[in-house]
């Protein structure tokens, strides 16, 4: 049978929603993909073993046919995703949180990065990250933080200032959709990660031939960490993550070279100390700071407390790294694929 005019132009799409504990922002999630302008998909979300009121709004959404719900207990995003495309009927899967809300063209943008010409066997497209306009001040402050240093991370990226669809190594599972086919050749998210999984996946996908696209113009807005007690939690599991990468893959990101430079910085500070240039130790450091500081920060709108995020980035990634690495095993690996 030919495929219908409509199954061309538009494919089905399946929506994968991970979600635990998520009933600040669920309901305002599923909304605003209910808002989509694409008008064929389907929305999975898995609630993994949440303790709040999640279930009870998820149920509320019963009456859309377009929607449906698994129940899982506390699997970890990694595993629920997996569940969750077991189910999928689509030929495109499309994955963001239960934190983020999609602008309405979201899978039309992301689809379109399919079509684009100057690229050969597109395997994923994903998109750019900004702040809901309810975020908190902190949370807003920690998004413009992560841009920041998204060069170094290839998290966050910055779709401001150009919004060519271009190559990327790497899309966060927050904002992205893979050709189902991907799954099928390389396999599923990496069960006993979280985060670091959607890295994983990206860097297996490029090693099996396939390309990567960034389309700025595909919108998730996502909510942050609403205080530093937060921040610091989401950022030692970074490092966790770095650390679990470079056990199982070896160094292929620029982040995952910053611990060598920190220790060697450390070893030189000893030196220096010990042979008594303290005063010249402590000066250098104070002016590399404050290159990094302006290089970065000097011109945004927060700079002290984005001052703040990156000192509390310094210690609590590399805390998270260095603990992962030293004390890497098959227990450390089950414990980090769950949900926080």
């Amino acid at each position: 049978m030919q495929p219908q005019v409509d199954d061309i132009k538009y494919p089905v799409i399946s929506i994968i929603v991970p979600v635990k504990n998520g009933e600040r922002t669920i309901a305002r999630c599923i909304e605003s993909i209910r808002a989509l302008s694409y008008p064929r998909f389907e929305l999975i979300a898995i609630n993994d073993g949440s303790t709040d009121g999640t279930a009870a709004i998820l149920r509320s959404f019963s009456g859309d046919s377009r929607i449906s719900a698994i129940e899982t207990a506390g699997i970890g995003p990694s595993a629920a995703r997996n569940k969750a495309i077991a189910h999928a009927r689509g030929e495109y899967l499309a994955f963001t949180d239960g934190d983020c809300i999609v602008e309405p063209a979201w899978l039309d943008e992301l689809l379109s990065g399919f079509n684009a010409v100057n690229f050969q066997r597109i395997g994923a497209v994903g998109g750019v990250q900004e702040s809901p306009d309810d975020d908190t001040t902190f949370g807003k402050t920690t998004q413009q933080f992560m841009k920041a240093i998204g060069f170094i991370t290839d998290y966050a990226k910055d779709g401001r200032n150009c919004d060519i669809i271009r190559a990327t190594t790497h899309n966060a599972s927050c904002n992205v959709m893979y050709r189902k086919e991907v799954f099928d050749k390389i396999g599923l998210f990496h069960e006993g990660m979280w985060p670091g999984e959607d890295v994983e996946l990206d860097l297996r996908a490029t090693m099996a031939g396939y390309t990567l696209l960034f389309n700025p113009k595909a919108v998730v807005r996502h909510y942050r960490p609403q205080n530093m007690a937060g921040f610091r939690r989401m950022m030692q599991r970074y490092g966790y993550a770095q650390a679990i990468l470079v056990k199982e893959h070896g160094y292929f990101r620029p982040i995952q070279y910053v611990p060598v430079l920190t220790a060697a910085a450390c070893v030189t500070s000893v030196i220096m100390a010990v042979n008594g240039y303290a005063v010249y130790l402590l000066a250098g450091c104070a002016s590399i700071l404050a290159l990094i500081h302006g290089y970065f920060f000097a011109g945004t709108k927060r700079p002290l407390q984005h001052a703040m995020l990156f000192i509390n980035t310094l210690i609590f990634w590399h805390c998270g790294f260095y603990s992962t690495l030293l004390n890497y095993n098959e227990t450390t690996m089950r414990a980090f694929g769950g949900h926080q």
